[in-house]
């Protein structure tokens, strides 16, 4: 039963992976392929029969909207179904176009001019235009189009009408739950404020999202961020407080194990049915009904059971990263924990720093070696202080959840009793506020790398997995083979990145921002206010010090702000335009002509009037990037300032003097001239070595001709 359930887990994921990647054609001989080898291969064939069924399933169920309906006044009918920061979720029933009605399908955000009181489950005819999702796109970040996408989500509805067909009716379970989740905002404000009251709310409901910028990258860089969603600490924790509970209540077995199961998975409806707090609701529910025929239950096979329940009902948890940190750090703690504790037994050492010190550390340890690599993958960081830091952090926390439990218990029973404990959960809190604080500012808290290929994630995985089997020769031998080859390939991968010089044109709302990489050095061109975006950007990069940062249409007030932001981000030389009135060490004023050499690259600054043009060689290709009159020619790519007009764009456009325009406007559309390139669609990288590559997000690589 356990192979069987463990093969059923393997092709279902593959299943959802061919449906997310792979066209229907191709899903369709998928299928036929299964059917014609159903004899011949007899119950190996019923998995793929089962992966194929499937994948056309997920392909099959996602919503699809006619793409000359964007962007056009039409009606639409739908039901309310969430309600977001500032606007609504709106599922789409019927859709009237071209004096036809016609099923609609897929969720839009729906943003409306008025206020209208709303509530989940009306019935709404609205017209207005839908646009697709066009948040910021570029590499290494967190891409929310496809995030949306894949949650069923066809675009943002800008409503200039709206009527309310329906009033909705709220079910009963649903009220309830809102109810409670009201009870707790509402008595956690009375008596906590700000952080203290958010990392309650975040740790009872796991939305971290409420806490402070600040404060939630420090508990990321500590490696306990894991602590503001909803996972097996927390259900264990529940589960265990419904125990002594009940038992000091005299609630017979039974019926306590009917309150249990209710109780959970009530609170499992209250945290959202995250996929964490799924995986652990389920697992905890099987090893608790295993126990009543006084069975022994598999923990890897009820994790096992658990993903597949998940993905059955919500496939597109596959590629959420809560899902995959979820299973893969519950996996290495099952297999890895026991084995490293393992190694302590045989030591003299007291049953007290065995059981209090080793075996956390034990687990801690097993934790991190599952998360590190998909941390690297996703976040571009390694939190090295998250072993030390969770040792400590974890029991204060399950201290502070029981505690919070008790105190909106005894709160409901009598507000004087909630009072006595208020101040015991604000300072717990704030002593874990302070403590992610110091793990988290400490220099070496974290490692930040540029992040790996998908083939040197599972290249990772199988190198931590495969000492499992050590006893075996040919294991130890195939370990030998694959470390080599991953080492060498790797070296060989660097050597190449070095001689190639990479350009990102990033994809943001206001700073255009161009990333220049040349070997080790860094060089940043910015126009506008330092975003957030660019942040997260230059942290998942691994860039830590900028050799030049370009400012040319910066203020003089903006750079004295920009001076004042702190950050660990090192500059060794600033360039701003001509105009500054006053001089600062490390600032440089282009009065003049200059030209900077670095190692097989060139920059030539020209003075404007209110800002300077930038000429860039690199491998013998040349670059502009133009901020204030026309400036230069010759160029295969010309960089366009964001802030001229359409028509001074057009005028620059037809000089034809580069092959490709690249300008950073988002919202900006010039239609009939293929030369231009816009990063309103997603980032734009240009890589410039033995060959040049340019890479859109919307046309895919583009053709180009060698500068002479």
């Amino acid at each position: 039963m356990r192979p069987f359930a463990r093969r059923v887990l393997f092709f279902l994921i593959l299943g959802i992976i061919f449906g997310e990647y792979l066209p229907f054609p191709l899903l369709l001989l998928s299928l036929l392929l299964s059917l014609l080898l159903l004899l011949p291969t007899r119950f190996f064939s019923l998995y793929l029969l089962f992966s194929s069924l499937f994948s056309l399933h997920y392909h099959l169920k996602r919503p699809l909207f006619p793409k000359e309906f964007y962007f056009r006044e039409i009606s639409f009918i739908g039901k309310i179904r969430e309600e977001k920061n500032g606007f609504w979720v709106l599922e789409l029933n019927s859709i009237f176009a071209k004096g036809k009605k016609m099923k609609g399908e897929g969720k839009a955000n729906l943003f409306m001019r008025d206020s209208i009181p709303l509530q989940l489950g009306d019935l709404l005819w609205v017209r207005g235009k839908l646009k697709p999702l066009n948040y910021p796109k570029n590499p290494h970040l967190f891409d929310r189009n496809k995030f949306l996408r894949r949650q069923g989500f066809i675009g943002n509805l800008f409503a200039q009408e709206v009527e309310v067909l329906a009033k909705g009716k709220i079910p009963f379970f649903l009220r309830l739950i809102i109810s409670c989740r009201n009870y707790c905002s509402r008595t956690l404000s009375q008596y906590l404020k700000g952080e203290e009251r958010a990392l309650l709310f975040a740790l009872l409901f796991g939305e971290g999202k409420k806490l402070p910028y600040k404060v939630r990258e420090y508990f990321s860089r500590a490696g306990i961020y894991h602590i503001l969603a909803v996972s097996g600490l927390h259900i264990g924790i529940f589960a265990f407080s419904l125990f002594i509970l009940l038992s000091v209540l005299r609630i017979k077995n039974w019926a306590r194990l009917f309150i249990i199961t209710f109780l959970l998975l009530f609170y499992l409806a209250m945290a959202g049915f995250s996929p964490s707090a799924t995986r652990a609701t389920i697992i905890f529910l099987l090893l608790l009904y295993s126990s009543l025929p006084q069975r022994k239950t598999d923990s890897f096979h009820s994790l096992v059971l658990a993903a597949i329940f998940i993905l059955l009902f919500s496939p597109t948890s596959l590629f959420h990263i809560g899902f995959q940190l979820s299973f893969i750090v519950t996996a290495f703690i099952l297999l890895f924990a026991h084995r490293l504790y393992s190694l302590f037994r045989s030591h003299h050492l007291p049953s007290l720093i065995k059981k209090y010190i080793l075996l956390p550390l034990s687990v801690s340890f097993s934790s991190f070696l599952g998360s590190f690599p998909l941390l690297w993958f996703h976040f571009s960081q390694i939190p090295l202080l998250g072993i030390v830091a969770n040792l400590i952090i974890i029991p204060l926390v399950s201290f502070l959840l029981s505690s919070t439990l008790l105190f909106l218990l005894l709160n409901l029973l009598h507000p004087a009793l909630g009072q006595f404990l208020s101040p015991t959960l604000a300072l717990s809190s704030q002593i874990i506020l302070g403590l992610g604080k110091f793990f988290g500012s400490q220099k070496f808290s974290t490692l930040n790398l540029s992040p790996p290929s998908l083939p040197s994630l599972l290249w990772l995985y199988l190198l931590l997995l495969l000492p499992l089997k050590f006893n075996e020769r040919r294991i130890r031998r195939l370990w030998s083979f694959f470390f080599l080859i991953g080492l060498n390939l790797s070296l060989w991968s660097s050597l190449v990145k070095r001689e190639t010089v990479r350009i990102t044109f990033l994809d943001t709302y206001h700073s255009e921002p161009i990333l220049i990489e040349v070997q080790d050095k860094k060089f940043l061109i910015l126009t506008g206010k330092w975003e957030e975006i660019l942040d997260n950007f230059l942290l998942r990069k691994g860039v830590k010090k900028l050799a030049i940062l370009f400012l040319p249409k910066i203020r003089e007030r903006e750079l004295i702000s920009f001076l004042n932001r702190g950050g660990g981000l090192e500059i060794e030389k600033i360039i701003v335009p001509k105009n500054f009135s006053f001089s600062l060490p490390g600032v440089l004023k282009v009065e003049r002509g200059y030209e900077i050499i670095y190692s097989g690259v060139n920059f030539h600054l020209l003075p404007e009037r209110s800002s300077y043009n930038i000429l860039f060689w690199a491998n013998g290709q040349k670059l502009i990037f133009s901020f204030g009159e026309e400036g230069g020619n010759g160029a295969f790519l010309k960089k366009i300032g964001g802030d001229l007009s359409r028509k001074k764009i057009k005028k620059v456009m037809e000089k034809k003097d580069a092959q490709y325009f690249v300008i950073q406007k988002r919202g900006f559309h010039l239609k009939g001239d293929s030369s231009l390139l816009n990063t309103s669609s997603g980032a734009i990288v240009v890589e410039i070595g033995k060959e040049t590559k340019i890479f859109s997000s919307q046309r895919g690589l583009l053709p180009f001709h060698r500068s002479e």
